[in-house]
Parts: structure tokens; sequence; C-alpha cells
């Protein structure tokens, strides 16, 4: 008699203790989850892997410069990214303020796509109308930012 009370109440026990749980969590929704990216999804809760994201770049110079290459007869500008001829232009072309990455007289890309990255160095190199080498670097292009190179002659 004890034996079938204790029994009786283990099991009552054992479930109220299972009909008693409960799920508050929120069923997954994967998609982008960061909210710098083109494609975020605010309903996302977990992150899939699919953020895609763009960024800009934009070279520029100052009449000094220009000057300084007009007394070298330097007249054109070739500019590589990562060894790709991107634009060529006059070198007597310069900026007396910071051009933004949609202007369209800079050579710039408003909206270079990253892909799956936040952020990606590129390799550049400007050179004059023989293919001479004038300056080289690297830069880096984030998502959502204008990179701004100066080109110093």
């Amino acid at each position: 008699m004890l034996f079938n009370r204790i029994a009786t109440i283990a099991i009552a026990l054992a479930l109220l203790s299972i009909l008693s749980c409960s799920k508050d969590e929120d069923p997954a929704v994967k998609g982008c989850t960061d909210p710098s990216a083109l494609n975020f999804n605010a309903q996302a809760n977990e992150s899939d892997g699919s953020c895609t994201y763009e960024g800009g770049f934009v070279f520029y110079h100052d009449m000094t410069v220009s000057n300084n290459l007009a007394s070298d007869n330097i007249s054109t500008l070739k500019y590589y990214v990562d060894g790709e001829l991107k634009k060529s232009q006059i070198a007597a072309i310069n900026w007396f303020s910071i051009p933004e990455c949609d202007n369209p007289a800079a050579f710039a890309d408003e909206a270079y796509d990253l892909g799956g990255e936040s952020s990606i160095e590129f390799d550049y190199s400007i050179r004059d109308q023989n293919e001479n080498d004038l300056q080289v670097g690297t830069f880096t292009v984030s998502a959502n930012t204008c990179q701004r190179i100066q080109f110093l002659y």
C-alpha cells in the first residue's frame, strides 16, 4: 500500500514536470543578422552566413600635384586596383576638397561588392602614361564606408 502511494506520487510528479515544461524560445529564423549588411533580416535570430556588403573608394589629388605632374610632362594617370586597370584620366583633373564616392568626375566606385566580407584589402598603383609607377600601396574598403585615397606627387 505504501509502495502504491509512493509510486502514484512519483508518477504524478513526473507527469507534472513533463507537462509544465513550456518552450518560450522563439523558433529559429535563419538569415543575415548584421544590421550593416545589404540583406539584413530584422526577423532573423540565427545567422546563416548569407550577409553581403558594399563599400566604396575614391582616388583624388590636389592642384599642387597636378602642377607637379605637368612640370614632369605627365599628362595621364592610370589607376590599377589588384593589378587591373580601372580608370585612366587626364592628370590635370584635381580637387579643392575630398570628393565623395558617388562623384562621377572622380575615379570612384561607390558600390563595390564586398560579397560576404565586411571589409577587403586591395593593392593599388597609380601610373603615368608610360606605365611608370607613381604611387603604390594598399587600402581597405569596409561595409558602408567610402575609403578616400589621396595621390601625393
